[in-house]
């Protein structure tokens, strides 16, 4: 576009000597063009002649002067150490079986662990950019279909250790864990037993292939069960909430001289993240459904010290001033938070929030647009982070919002819009399963038949639904989702060994597909 807007404004470039009426950054940039013209797709071509710059210019750059020595050389270097990197990818992908090397590695002298960190960086940028294959990609798929995989590439480095060991015959099955030092590979085979249903179906198929089948992972699993196992956080969290009523506390708080602010803050980081124990998930929501809301801590914070305060008849002004300002902002609130005030008596204000006349306004988020789009097409905000809507990156956008709010940095404006567009847009559990209950609802809202993993999935939300927290089995009851079972003969949420950690897995991080 620089170029462009250059050619529009002073005309043809002079391609023969190097572009001497161009800057040297944008010299040194058509000058690598030139080198490279043979090698350009036909509209890369094409666009290179509505500039001037035909296939005969391009040949007179190459041997002009300026510029054109150092980018030949660049040129050449560059060319040289794709096709040594493709040499040596090669040769270890005929030797080994695949090309899952640390960026450090070096095979016959070249740097091919670097090499590969480069291959994957450009193809990613490739697809993101024109959302088609790149031809060296397909070159390296050849050599190795995961070369470039879409999950955390140090997964398929551990995973070609384990399919190495396999391969000799010398891997094995993890056994009850007994507390003794165990090597890397067996501590990593136990964690993606423990996982195995939240991992992708192209890693469970990996894994089946070493002989790690959904059954033998579940067996693994149920054998490490230790009921005698103490959680001690959550042992803290009991005794808080035993005495206080809640979990709303504020970071540094400590219990009995434990962190438990802190642990907490934790706890939420990892179900935003999906690498929380839905175990321990299923036994804070039972201390306090509103253990991690969607809004703004602060305002749990608030809310409790409200709430205890009228209870015991010693509301302070600047109290009641908090419950009369939260009834002006009735309507930009949380369906639960007004829940929650109503439980105080609570009532949305009948004269309007008045206006201050120093308020500095401040521009509409750049996504708030497109959620507004997305949402009155499809009735929620529960996208995946690839979505994008007429051409703008909404999933990555939202994931954005989600990060601020949980900082409590998201502006109150964007807050409140999204809290209307969609109240579980940013849910307290993790959001996968959100958007796992949007698929569903769909379907069912339409009649459409189930797929077989929606199917599985709805099943399993019966059968452990006591776990739910309170919101997903209100969600839950709007698609006919009810419990197989009464409350009191629901498996416990300790893990007494009638629930495999598998099971507590599925249910709130349904399998990706």
């Amino acid at each position: 576009m620089q170029v462009q807007r250059l050619v529009e404004s002073r005309g043809r470039l002079d391609a023969g000597d190097g572009f001497p009426e161009v800057e040297a950054e944008l010299a040194l940039w058509l000058s690598r063009q030139c080198a490279a013209y043979r090698r350009l797709d036909p509209g890369q071509q094409r666009l290179l002649a509505d500039i001037g710059i035909t296939a005969e210019e391009a040949a007179n750059v190459r041997g002009g002067t300026r510029a054109s020595q150092a980018v030949n050389e660049q040129v050449a270097a560059a060319g040289l150490w794709a096709l040594d990197g493709m040499a040596s990818a090669r040769s270890f992908a005929t030797a080994h079986g695949h090309l899952a090397v640390p960026s450090e590695y070096v095979h016959d002298g070249f740097a091919l662990g670097r090499w590969l960190v480069e291959q994957r960086r450009q193809d990613r940028r490739h697809a993101q950019t024109t959302g088609g294959a790149w031809p060296r990609g397909g070159l390296l798929a050849e050599l190795d279909p995961w070369w470039n995989p879409p999950w955390p590439y140090p997964w398929q480095r551990c995973y070609q250790q384990a399919r190495k060991r396999w391969q000799k015959g010398q891997l094995k099955v993890p056994g009850p864990h007994h507390g003794g030092d165990e090597d890397e590979v067996t501590v990593w085979l136990r964690r993606q037993c423990a996982r195995h249903d939240v991992l992708q179906p192209e890693q469970q198929n990996l894994l089946a292939d070493i002989g790690i089948t959904s059954a033998v992972a579940r067996a693994v699993t149920d054998a490490g069960q230790n009921p005698a196992c103490v959680d001690t956080g959550l042992a803290h969290a009991r005794s808080y909430a035993a005495e206080h009523g809640h979990l709303a506390m504020a970071e540094r708080t400590r219990h009995h001289g434990f962190a438990l602010g802190r642990w907490l803050l934790r706890q939420r980081h990892r179900v935003a993240d999906g690498r929380t124990d839905p175990a321990r998930i299923a036994a804070l929501n039972a201390l306090d459904p509103h253990w991690n809301p969607p809004w703004p801590l602060a305002w749990q914070r608030a809310y409790h010290r409200a709430r205890t305060a009228t209870t015991s008849g010693n509301l302070t002004a600047a109290q009641g001033r908090w419950i009369t300002t939260q009834t002006q902002l009735w309507d930009s609130l949380h369906p639960t938070q007004q829940e929650l005030l109503a439980g105080l008596g609570a009532a949305p204000a009948t004269e309007p929030v008045p206006t201050p006349t120093t308020t500095r306004r401040y521009p509409p988020g750049e996504g708030l647009p497109h959620a507004r789009s997305y949402a009155a097409e499809h009735g929620h905000l529960a996208v995946s982070k690839h979505t994008r809507r007429h051409g703008f990156a909404l999933g990555r956008w939202l994931i954005q919002q989600r990060r601020k709010a949980r900082a409590g940095l998201l502006s109150a404006r964007t807050l409140q819009e999204l809290t209307l567009l969609d109240p579980w847009w940013n849910p307290p559990w993790p959001f996968a399963w959100q958007r796992k209950y949007h698929q569903h609802r769909t379907l069912h809202a339409t009649g459409q038949p189930l797929p077989p993993e929606l199917q599985r999935w709805a099943r399993k939300q019966t059968t452990l639904y006591p776990q739910l927290h309170p919101h997903q089995q209100a969600l839950l009851s709007t698609v006919d989702i009810r419990p197989d079972a009464p409350a009191d003969e629901a498996p416990c949420v300790e893990c007494d060994g009638k629930t495999s950690e598998s099971d507590h897995i599925e249910l709130f991080f349904p399998p990706c597909r």
